[in-house]
């Protein structure tokens, strides 16, 4: 049986000054055969939520494996609980700005991103995301009277603490979340899903609801080298998927390999769906974790207890992606 979940990300593919790491987490969630993707939300970060909702669905356009319900999708927050989006906004403008931006994208980067700016979450849509993620996550929990749903969370995380604050009565409906994000290493370095909005990330841990954390330092450990991945595409035989894949990712491949200190790129927001079904690939241990008011994630002795994915097999994990973009599981 395959294991319901519901993605909650920032995607940005094909936006200039983007990540696109959601984008392949996105894609291994929609062809894996033990998963079953029910909803996917989208929320401020990364990019705008509108903006992350037209990527989500064309990633599901052209990813989704044929004869299978397409997932629900869900514009979420427009901006974190107490702070504004713009600090985001701008880094995401910078980087397409810069040369290796521009050698990246090239004019695009004055193509204006649609949710740019510093408006308030109108009430009306509140409502109508706290509605309709309970409606999904009951369609999904319905299954079977044992199998609730599995939260994968790889952006901010204001949906899902917007979620329980205003509808308690969902924890019983959700069985896990796997994130995305906290940084126990780097100094004072927080890793942007946390920073973002630290007040929700507080929420999260403060539910009863079992968490699995992929931390940053655990998924700056991962590569995915230019080579590597031209061999992922020339596995994909769909040629209208490999074709998009390439026009997602090569920017921010090129990008990252300039201004990052790796070889191509991080593949953050994959290891926690890689944690889910190749479990025996990654390694977890018990901690007592808690989030400051910074979002800076510490191992503390009066913290809450959570899972924590330490290391992962990055060819394992790299090698799994090829798998489902061919199409071979």
């Amino acid at each position: 049986m395959s294991l319901p979940i519901i993605i909650d990300c920032d995607p940005g593919n094909g936006i200039p000054g983007a990540n696109v790491d959601d984008a392949l987490a996105l894609v291994y969630a929609l062809r894996h055969p033990e998963l079953d993707c029910r909803a996917v939300w989208t929320v401020f970060g990364n990019t705008p939520s509108d903006t992350g909702a037209k990527c989500a669905r064309e990633i599901v356009d052209c990813a989704a494996v044929t004869g299978q319900a397409p997932p629900h999708i869900q514009q979420g927050s427009t901006r974190p609980l107490l702070a504004s989006t713009q600090r985001w906004d701008q880094q995401r403008k910078e980087y397409a700005s810069t040369p290796e931006g521009v050698s990246a994208w090239g004019d695009e980067r004055l193509v204006p991103v649609a949710g740019d700016g510093n408006s308030s979450i109108d009430e009306a849509v509140a409502e109508k995301l706290f509605r309709d993620v309970t409606d999904a996550a009951s369609v999904a929990a319905a299954t079977s009277a044992s199998q609730k749903v599995t939260i994968v969370a790889i952006g901010p995380l204001t949906n899902i603490a917007r979620l329980l604050t205003a509808h308690p009565e969902c924890r019983e409906l959700i069985e896990q979340i796997v994130l995305m994000g906290g940084c126990f290493g780097f100094g004072d370095l927080v890793d942007t899903n946390f920073a973002v909005d630290p007040e929700a990330a507080q929420i999260v841990f403060a539910s009863a609801i079992p968490l699995t954390v992929v931390p940053l330092d655990t998924t700056r450990t991962t590569h995915m080298s230019q080579e590597r991945w031209e061999r992922i595409l020339k596995a994909c035989t769909d040629k209208d998927l490999a074709d998009s894949l390439r026009q997602w990712i090569n920017p921010w491949l090129a990008f990252s390999q300039q201004t990052r200190p790796v070889d191509g790129m991080w593949v953050h927001d994959l290891v926690t769906l890689f944690a889910l079904t190749n479990p025996e690939l990654v390694a977890v241990e018990d901690a007592l974790c808690t989030v400051d008011e910074a979002g800076k994630l510490t191992r503390c002795a009066d913290g809450r207890l959570v899972r924590v994915v330490t290391a992962v097999d990055n060819e394992g994990l790299l090698g799994a992606l090829e798998q489902v973009i061919a199409g071979r599981n």
